[in-house]
């Protein structure tokens, strides 16, 4: 994208789902490792906070993966906040 449009800032999510912590984890250091050699990628929701909350996923998913509308609203705030939207 960046090749394309050299201008663009590019945020990316960390994903999450009930019983997927540690391949969550991975792919979390590994995106944060190809962000820190690109000045215009960031770090924009990060999942296994905002969807895992406290309770495994049970209040903001549907299923342990997918949103529920709670968790939709969540997952908005949280896009807000990473991107500078209050």
């Amino acid at each position: 994208m960046n090749a394309k449009w050299p201008n663009a800032i590019i945020y990316y999510a960390n994903t999450w789902k009930s019983g997927g912590d540690a391949a969550s984890d991975t792919l979390a250091t590994w995106r944060a490792t190809v962000a820190s050699t690109r000045s215009f990628v960031h770090a924009g929701v990060d999942e296994r906070i905002v969807l895992k909350f406290s309770d495994n996923g049970a209040t903001y998913t549907a299923d342990g993966t997918h949103p529920n509308a709670a968790g939709y609203e969540q997952v908005a705030r949280a896009w807000r906040a990473a991107i500078g939207i209050s």
